[in-house]
């Protein structure tokens, strides 16, 4: 089983691992310093002793030529040396004398022995657990001595081991600080998310007007409770018209079912004429019909929301596919007794599917012979752009009612002269021409003078290819 680490803890584990990386290279760099500074220091001390030892001995040599042995180690003595300094006094000849010890250890004997150092260059001889810092002076002119100055470490490295220890034991302790410190504020800085979660928990499908409400909503944990808030209002939208969709449906497709049902009880009741047959069969035939247009319409939608209808973009005349639907539909125009007029031009190419064109194209005019009273005139216009190619369906019509205007492209709304001129349509003609439109990029407008009539344009993209 995997063990899932909240984002708290991560977020304390890394800010008390960098905090742990940042303090061990900060106490090496501090260490580093003191260490260099205590040397300097001692080195400071050796260097000003050296000076006095050899500008004493330089002096003896100078009035007496060659001094005794004891001569010299009494010049030093005088020079009172801290006892932390241990000097041996080399000779010509070989001749070894200490001062301040009486002994040294055998690696700094060693070190003085193979000359190891340079005059101006101090360095460390380790003897265990115990250090000397060496230096070396050479004098005496043609006689020639050297002195060889040590000095004992040991108060260098217990202030060193001192400051070590103390960093030793405050790193725990301030790690320990850090990590609780920092478990608090991860958990003070993520409880805006809890609360996202816990309120967002509670929404469900049933109550999506609900909104997220997290204080401070300023800060990127705002932005995301306005993210989620923005999410929840679409979500809630698409629910409302998908009830209004179920719900329309049900009552569209009821209205035939019934009348079916109805004509099918009649022709039962009792033994009937072959007209009277003949009747219910054609009035069960046209409300199959329209059933069916229903369904099918549906189904287009439908399809279209899920993004699987296909939508094949090949060169189109939108000319031509204009003048092939008003030849189509010019009879029912007739029966109607409306007069439908067009005039065919030159080719207006458009990317685009030519079946789903034309279905728009039948839709405009089927919604402009709905609201267009016997006698009145309805003119298709075909115009190219160099943007947008449009298809103008003008009628002399009752034109939209402002009530209508904001609706007229939604599922299933018909305005009120519709529904009373045309009970059997659905309302999902200009929902499939705007649905149209946009799978090819364009558009669909209205330009509506109520009483007089409306004009419907289709815009689809122009192929410049």
């Amino acid at each position: 089983m995997r063990f899932g680490m909240t984002v708290r803890w991560r977020l304390t584990l890394w800010y008390t691992l960098v905090l742990f990386l940042s303090f061990v290279f900060l106490g090496g760099v501090v260490d580093h310093l003191a260490r260099q500074s205590l040397y300097s220091q001692v080195d400071h001390e050796m260097s000003d002793a050296l000076l006095m030892v050899t500008g004493a001995l330089d002096r003896v040599y100078k009035e007496e030529g060659k001094p005794p042995a004891t001569r010299l180690l009494d010049e030093i003595n005088e020079l009172g040396l801290p006892p932390q300094l241990a000097l041996q006094l080399v000779l010509s000849g070989g001749r070894t004398y200490l001062v301040n010890v009486r002994s040294l250890p055998d690696p700094l004997l060693d070190a003085m022995r193979g000359e190891r150092i340079g005059s101006d260059k101090p360095t460390t001889i380790h003897d265990g657990s115990h250090s000397w810092r060496l230096s070396r002076s050479v004098g005496g002119g043609s006689f020639g001595y050297q002195v060889f100055l040590a000095r004992d470490l040991a108060l260098v490295d217990a202030q060193l081991g001192a400051m070590r220890r103390t960093l030793l034991i405050a790193l725990p302790l301030i790690l320990l600080f850090a990590a609780a410190s920092g478990y608090f504020l991860a958990g003070r800085a993520l409880k805006p998310v809890i609360q996202i979660a816990s309120q967002a928990r509670h929404i469900e499908a049933q109550a999506l007007e609900q909104r997220l409400e997290i204080a401070g909503s300023h800060d990127e944990f705002g932005q995301l409770a306005q993210v989620l808030n923005d999410l929840f209002a679409r979500l809630e939208r698409a629910f409302q018209q998908q009830r209004q969709f179920l719900s329309d449906a049900a009552h569209e497709l009821r209205t035939p079912a019934a009348i079916l049902r109805s004509q099918a009880d009649v022709a039962l009741e009792k033994p009937r004429s072959a007209e009277e047959y003949a009747a219910t069969l054609a009035t069960m035939r046209a409300e199959t019909e329209h059933l069916s247009e229903i369904v099918d319409d549906l189904l287009l939608i439908a399809r279209a929301e899920a993004a699987q209808l296909p939508v094949i973009k090949e060169p189109a005349d939108l000319m031509e596919i204009a003048d092939d639907c008003c030849r189509a539909l010019r009879p029912l125009a007739q029966r109607k007794d409306l007069f439908l007029k067009w005039s065919v031009g030159e080719e207006v190419n458009v990317p685009g599917d030519a079946r789903l064109l034309r279905r728009a194209i039948v839709n405009l005019l089927t919604n402009a012979f709905k609201y267009t009273p016997e006698g009145g005139v309805i003119t298709v216009n075909v115009k190219p752009d160099f943007a947008f190619a449009s298809v103008e369906v003008a009628d002399t019509g009752t034109g939209v009612a402002a009530a209508d205007l904001p609706h007229i492209f939604d599922r299933f709304y018909r305005g009120a002269a519709g529904a009373g001129a045309e009970p059997e349509g659905a309302g999902l003609g200009l929902a499939i021409v705007k649905m149209i439109a946009e799978l090819h990029g364009g558009r669909v407008a209205v330009d509506n003078n109520a009483g007089k009539g409306a004009t419907f344009t289709l815009f689809v993209p122009v192929n410049h290819g």
